[in-house]
């Protein structure tokens, strides 16, 4: 097994992540696993990053406190690096980080590239609703014997739903007020 501290290059802007890495094959392609890195390898393609081995080591024990050594406070506050905490061990970087970096990807837009991807693998089979058909709400009214009207201070409505959202209440409610004889369910 080989353990080493890596260097991955955005050679479009010069942007770097470090991090460690364990494997039995030097050449597996591996060019790091950090949240924004991923992203920039997908905006800017794997031909665009370079990886250099910066060192090896016996451990990786020994390999992560090198890591933390570099990738400190200092380093994460440099514009040019895509790590986000302190190096170490990788993990959990916090709910923070995540509501931050939710905001900071509002508004994105994907390339028309990409939007033809995602629409190529919803055509046919692959959609999720192949084969299912819409049922419009006539439609459902129609075909749910369950379903009858409610009179509700000499308002009649055409379901218990249909009143709830009326009237701002849950159906919960409107079924109870059934119950007590406060409304009249007709048809049941």
């Amino acid at each position: 097994m080989h353990y080493y501290l890596y260097k991955t290059t955005n050679l479009a802007n010069g942007k770097y992540y470090i991090g460690v890495h364990s494997t039995d094959d030097l050449n597996d392609g591996y060019l790091g696993s950090g949240i924004i890195l991923k992203d920039a390898i997908k905006k800017y393609g794997r031909d665009n990053f370079k990886k250099e081995i910066l060192e090896f080591f016996d451990t990786s024990k020994e390999a992560y406190d090198k890591e933390r050594q570099i990738v400190n406070e200092a380093f994460l506050n440099l514009e040019e690096t895509y790590n986000l905490k302190i190096g170490g061990a990788g993990g959990y970087i916090g709910k923070d980080f995540y509501e931050r970096y939710s905001l900071e990807r509002k508004g994105y837009k994907h390339s028309e590239e990409i939007k033809d991807k995602i629409r190529q693998g919803k055509i046919g089979k692959k959609n999720p609703f192949y084969g299912k058909k819409h049922v419009g709400d006539k439609t459902r009214f129609a075909h749910n014997k369950n379903l009858r009207q409610v009179t509700i201070d000499d308002i009649t409505y055409s379901s218990c739903t249909d009143a709830a959202i009326s009237l701002g209440v849950s159906k919960g409610l409107i079924s109870k007020w059934i119950r007590l004889g406060k409304a009249i369910k007709h048809g049941a």
